[in-house]
């Protein structure tokens, strides 16, 4: 869906960002956790990758934490890369530093054994450090505040209880803000794009409410009269 999204609305963006978050198994507030003096140690873990220009979420990917986010950003590139520009730069922090940064990508290298060794993650850094002086590197805010939203319209914590089911929840969070900025970078969207959003957020609506399988079961079930006249 977001790929059906990004077509309509032709996006090309001059480059991308990528950051990730966590969210709370449970609904209890975190004054609640703090009060009680229970420490978090697992929770899930959302990435996404915004453009640079547009805002748009590119791609999303969901995962269990604490844990690398190097590991992702492999999937993330191959998803989002239709969407960049040739040329185009790639910010992330330096939890993303792994094997998928190239050496064009504007994220700082993590120090292993107290120091930067290879001339190659030298460069990275040098190139990183001019990029914040220049204030290019500072561009990489707008994958947090895509997050931010994400997490003040719909919230911090997943509802369900089953890890798919909670990563699917992530998933859709990034969809529903991709369809959600969409209508406000495009407010003419044609009659069908508009009918697919609203398809969308309803399906996200039953998800949120822990209703998702059991409605489409119920609603789809064939009637008994159509039984009857099949047979």
């Amino acid at each position: 869906m977001l790929a059906a999204l990004h077509r309509h609305l032709r996006t090309q963006e001059t480059g991308a960002a990528a950051d990730s978050t966590g969210f709370r198994e449970e609904r209890a507030s975190a004054y609640y956790q703090s009060r009680r003096g229970r420490r978090y140690r697992r929770w899930r873990k959302g990435v996404v990758l915004v453009g640079l220009t547009t805002m748009m979420v590119l791609a999303v990917r969901a995962g269990r934490g604490p844990g690398s986010d190097a590991r992702r950003l492999r999937g993330l590139k191959r998803s989002g890369r239709r969407w960049v520009q040739d040329g185009g730069v790639w910010l992330a922090d330096g939890g993303f530093d792994g094997r998928a940064v190239a050496a064009t990508d504007l994220i700082p290298p993590v120090r292993r054994g107290g120091a930067v060794v290879a001339p190659e993650r030298q460069a990275r850094r040098a190139r990183v450090e001019a990029a914040r002086r220049q204030g290019l590197y500072g561009r990489a805010w707008k994958s947090e505040t895509a997050i931010s939203v994400i997490q003040r319209k719909w919230g911090d914590a997943v509802t369900h209880r089953k890890g798919w089911h909670m990563h699917r929840e992530i998933l859709l969070r990034g969809l529903v803000y991709g369809l959600h900025h969409g209508l406000i970078l495009r407010p003419s969207l044609d009659r069908e794009v508009f009918l697919y959003v609203r398809y969308f957020l309803f399906s996200f609506w039953l998800v949120w409410h822990g209703l998702g399988s059991g409605f489409w079961d119920v609603h789809h079930r064939p009637k008994p009269q159509d039984s009857c006249l099949n047979s």
